[in-house]
């Protein structure tokens, strides 16, 4: 497969740990499948706020907080 936008989204949801998204629904759909998402954007925080209640959901325009994440997110993982 050359792109991943070549499988569908729910298939790539059972395989990773971490989404990252700007403002789309794929950010709703990370979440039911118990992801941990990160939403950038200045738009996210008031799109999704609700949603952040459960944990899963991180709000940052950080790079290096947004990086600082997804490098606990592995470590944890090992």
């Amino acid at each position: 497969i050359k792109k991943s936008s070549e499988i569908p989204i729910h298939i790539i949801f059972k395989y990773i740990q971490i989404h990252l998204g700007i403002v789309s629904t794929a950010i709703l759909e990370s979440l039911e499948y118990d992801i941990k998402t990160i939403a950038t954007g200045s738009r996210a925080k008031a799109y999704y706020e609700k949603q952040s209640k459960n944990g899963l959901l991180i709000f940052s325009n950080s790079s290096d907080y947004i990086s600082s994440i997804i490098l606990d997110d592995q470590k944890s993982a090992n």
